[in-house]
C-alpha cells in the first residue's frame, strides 16, 4: 500500500489509497479460506469444497467482502503512515472491481484539530451559597398554598395574585403587524393567546410576559387594553431583546384567590404532619434547586474560559453534526411548548443558520473536552451511562427499554450519547479542580 494526501481545507483531506496485487490476493485468500469453513456446495462436505469452486460460487460476495476487508485496513494504514488523526470518515470514491491488478481507493476524510490546551485546573470561577432563607422557606409554602387556592368570582378590579381571563395578540411596532411575523418563530405566550388565564403580578420566577401580568392589576371583566413594551436589551429570548411590542388585550373574567388554611389537611397533602416537617421539605427542594444552579453556574464559566482561551476551526462533519442536534432539540422544545410546525418552517433558514452557529461553537468545546478527558484518563463507568439514561428517560418521559432499543438501532445517536457523558463527567472534574469564589446570586 502506499498513499498520496491533498488538501480540502485544514482539516478535510482528500487521500488516494493504491493497493498492489500481492495484498489483493492475500486478503482474497483470507476471504475464501472463512467461506470455505461454512460453504455448503453440491456433492461436498461442509468446509470440504475446494477453493476454487468457492471463489467461482461465491464470486461477488468474496470481491465484497475483501473490498470491506481492505477498506478497514486501509484506513488504519493512512492513519498511521500520515500520522494524521482521522477524525470521521466523509466518503469513499472507488472500489476493489478485481485482486488480478492494482485498485485505487479515495478516501474523504477529516482529522482531528491541532491545539495546546491552556491551564485547566484552578480555573477562576464565582460561585453564591446554596442555603434557603427563611424569607424563601416561606415563599415557596406560599406558593404551595396558591397553588391550592379557591378562586371565587369578583366584579371588583384585580389584585395582586388574583387571577384574570384574558385574551390578547402581540404587533409589531406599527402595531397592526403580528408579532408572529418578526422572523423567528415565538411560544405563543409572547404571540398572544384567547381565554387564557394569568395571574396578576405573579412572583418573579414564574414564567410570564412581565407587562402583561403586572398590568393585570386593576382590571375590570370587559376592560380593553393597549400597550406598548421594550424587551429589555439582556431579556431571555434572543430574539425579543430590544424589541418594542404593541400588546391588544381584551379583560373577560376576574377571579380572587382563597388560599387554604396551614392546617392537618393541608399538611397531609403535602405529604407532611405539621408545619415543621412542611418548611424542612421546602428547604431541602430549595437548597437542592439552588445546588443545581451553582453547579450550571461554574460549569458555564469553565465553558467559556476554555472557548476564549484556545482559537482553532473545528472539522466540517463535527460542526453538522452539533448543528443538527442542537436543531432537533430546539424543536422538539419548541413544539413542546406550543409553537406550531409551520411556525418552524417559516424560519428555517434562520434557525440553520443559528444552529451552525452554535454547533461550531459546540463542537469546539466537545474537541477541548475530549482533549483533557484523554489527558487525564477520565472514562465514564457503566454507572455514569445507567445515571445518563434515567436522566434522558425522565427529561423526555419514556421507558428505559424504549431508549435502549432506540440507541441500539442508531450507533450515532448512541456514540453521541456515550461523548455526552464523557463531556458531563469531564465538566465534573473541572469544577471539582476550579478556584471558586463567593459570589452574591444573579437576580434572573
Amino acid at each position: 500500500m502506499n498513499i498520496s494526501i491533498a488538501d480540502l481545507s485544514d482539516l478535510r483531506k482528500s487521500i488516494q489509497l493504491n493497493i498492489d496485487t500481492e495484498l489483493l490476493q492475500e486478503a482474497e485468500q483470507a476471504v475464501v479460506a472463512s467461506f470455505a469453513t461454512y460453504a455448503r456446495l453440491p456433492g461436498f462436505r461442509k468446509g470440504k469444497a475446494p477453493a476454487s469452486i468457492i471463489k467461482s460460487h461465491y464470486a461477488k460476495e468474496i470481491l465484497e467482502q475483501v473490498g470491506e476487508n481492505l477498506t478497514k485496513k486501509g484506513l488504519d494504514f493512512i492513519e498511521k503512515e500520515s500520522k494524521l488523526k482521522l477524525y470521521n470518515l466523509i466518503d469513499i470514491k472507488g472500489k476493489i472491481e478485481s485482486t488480478q491488478k492494482e485498485q485505487t481507493l479515495t478516501f474523504i476524510v477529516d482529522i482531528f484539530p491541532s491545539f495546546t490546551l491552556p491551564p485547566y485546573k484552578g480555573i477562576a470561577v464565582t460561585d453564591f451559597p446554596t442555603e434557603a432563607t427563611a424569607e424563601e422557606i416561606d415563599a415557596l409554602i406560599q406558593r404551595l398554598r396558591s397553588e391550592r387556592a379557591d378562586f371565587q368570582l369578583k366584579t371588583t378590579p384585580a389584585e395582586k395574585g388574583d387571577y384574570v381571563k384574558i385574551s390578547y395578540e402581540g404587533f409589531l411596532e406599527d402595531g397592526t403587524t403580528p408579532l408572529t411575523e418578526l422572523g423567528a418563530p415565538l411560544p405563543p405566550l409572547y404571540t398572544g393567546q384567547k381565554n387564557t388565564w394569568e395571574e396578576a403580578a405573579p412572583p418573579a420566577e414564574v414564567p410570564c410576559v412581565r407587562p402583561i401580568s403586572d398590568g393585570l392589576i386593576g382590571a375590570e371583566a370587559g376592560q380593553e387594553k393597549t400597550f406598548t413594551y421594550t424587551f429589555p436589551a439582556d431579556y431571555t429570548v434572543p430574539d425579543l431583546q430590544n424589541q418594542s411590542v404593541v400588546y391588544k388585550l381584551t379583560v373577560h373574567e376576574v377571579r380572587g384567590r382563597s388560599l387554604p388554611e396551614l392546617n392537618e389537611a393541608f399538611f397531609k397533602a403535602m405529604g407532611c404532619n405539621s408545619l415543621e416537617e412542611l418548611e424542612a421539605s421546602a428547604k431541602k427542594l430549595l437548597e437542592g434547586q439552588k445546588k443545581e444552579q451553582s453547579l450550571a453556574h461554574k460549569r458555564s464559566q469553565i465553558v467559556e474560559y476554555l472557548d476564549t482561551s484556545l482559537q482553532f476551526a473545528v472539522p466540517e462533519s463535527a460542526e453538522v453534526s452539533e448543528a443538527q442536534t442542537l436543531l432537533d432539540t430546539y424543536v422538539k422544545r419548541q413544539l413542546a411548548r406550543g409553537v406550531s410546525e409551520q411556525q418552524i418552517k417559516d424560519h428555517e433558514e434562520a434557525l440553520l443558520k443559528n444552529s451552525k452557529e452554535a454547533g461550531a461553537l459546540r463542537a469546539k468545546t466537545q474537541f477541548i473536552l475530549s482533549r483533557i478527558a484523554e489527558e487525564e484518563k477520565i472514562q465514564p463507568t457503566e454507572e455514569d451511562m445507567q445515571t445518563a439514561l434515567m436522566s434522558e428517560c425522565m427529561y423526555r418521559k419514556i421507558k428505559p427499554e424504549a431508549l435502549v432499543k432506540e440507541l441500539r438501532k442508531d450507533s450515532a445517536k448512541l456514540n453521541q450519547f456515550r461523548r455526552n457523558v464523557l463531556m458531563d463527567k469531564t465538566l465534573e472534574f473541572l469544577v471539582q479542580h476550579a478556584s471558586i469564589q463567593s459570589s452574591t446570586p444573579s437576580s434572573e
